[in-house]
């Protein structure tokens, strides 16, 4: 039996979860340390793996004012997303310092991301013609995922463009299919989203989040030399080759910054103890094999047999 489950409401599902009614439930960042350290999580199974992802705060920069990089740079200073991650989201999370996960080709250890400094922000801003935010049109901060520990992230990231003098609202789209349309129709100027690769491979990251013909690169990012390399990556045999090509990449994208990098998620799950089965890969939870997986129950004991499994 599958429950559907509307919405990302981590802390719902969970509630569900230990009340015996599903299977399996994500660790809301609220429950990441007692479920480690609480005895009584000892019955569950605890799962985790660092798959291959990247969560963003993007930007439309084909509209104003997020298509000056200027402005795009400043709100990666005015942001610490070290603490955002630390003191927020947790779940296992580490603070992304480039596109490409740990764990995938071409991953460079060398980059650092943006630091937090609300003094270079301020220059920024003020260079592209917003001295202390003044004249900065109202941003509308969006997304679709509803768990505590979202809202509880992008309520600091209006605290912090709040102090380099930027006003931002929060909003929350009714569903993905909902949101999705007003992505694709250029509605949103800033939004929170996820990629979650398909492939172990880092053209599957580059190439949909990054190259001007891709239908999901929703920040509607050009730049005609990242298309060429992209285009060359592909079409190289030579590992070494195509790893160079995408840390040129990389480094590009970085510094025009069509996003706020946020963090890398991590696969952490509760299993029931009776689920059996379950395998993991680096592409997180949507490559586990389902069919490799069932459930193990005890059946309780009737008054003339002894006790059995069921599967």
């Amino acid at each position: 039996m599958y429950k559907i489950v509307v919405g990302s409401r981590l802390e719902e599902r969970f509630a569900e979860f230990l009340q015996g009614n599903v299977e399996e439930a994500i660790i809301p960042s609220n429950k990441t340390a007692e479920a480690r350290t609480n005895p009584e999580y000892q019955r569950y199974q605890r799962v985790r793996r660092p798959p291959l992802n990247v969560i963003y705060i993007g930007f439309n920069t084909q509209h104003k004012p997020f298509d000056d990089k200027r402005v795009r740079q400043a709100f990666n200073y005015a942001v610490n997303r070290e603490a955002i991650v630390r003191e927020i989201t947790r779940m296992g999370s580490l603070p992304a310092s480039g596109v490409l996960p740990p764990g995938m080709l071409g991953y460079d250890p060398e980059l650092q991301g943006y630091p937090y400094s609300p003094a270079q922000a301020e220059l920024l801003l003020a260079e592209a013609g917003y001295p202390r935010g003044a004249g900065f049109p109202v941003v509308q901060l969006w997304t679709n995922h509803k768990a505590e520990s979202t809202k509880a992230e992008l309520v600091a990231y209006q605290r912090y463009l709040a102090e380099v003098g930027v006003q931002v609202e929060i909003h929350f789209a009714p569903d993905w299919s909902t949101y999705q349309s007003m992505l694709e129709h250029r509605k949103l100027s800033m939004f929170r989203l996820a990629w979650r690769a398909d492939i172990p491979d880092p053209d599957n990251v580059f190439s949909p989040l990054l190259h001007s013909a891709s239908p999901t690169n929703r920040t509607f990012y050009r730049n005609v030399q990242v298309d060429q390399l992209l285009e060359q990556a592909r079409k190289a045999f030579d590992d070494r080759q195509r790893v160079a090509l995408y840390r040129r990449v990389e480094r590009i994208v970085m510094d025009e910054t069509p996003w706020i990098l946020q963090h890398y998620e991590a696969f952490e799950y509760l299993y029931q103890p009776y689920v059996r089965g379950i395998e993991v890969s680096p592409l997180g939870k949507r490559a586990i094999p389902m069919k490799a997986i069932w459930l193990h129950k005890s059946v309780p004991e009737s008054s003339g047999g002894t006790t059995s499994s069921s599967q």
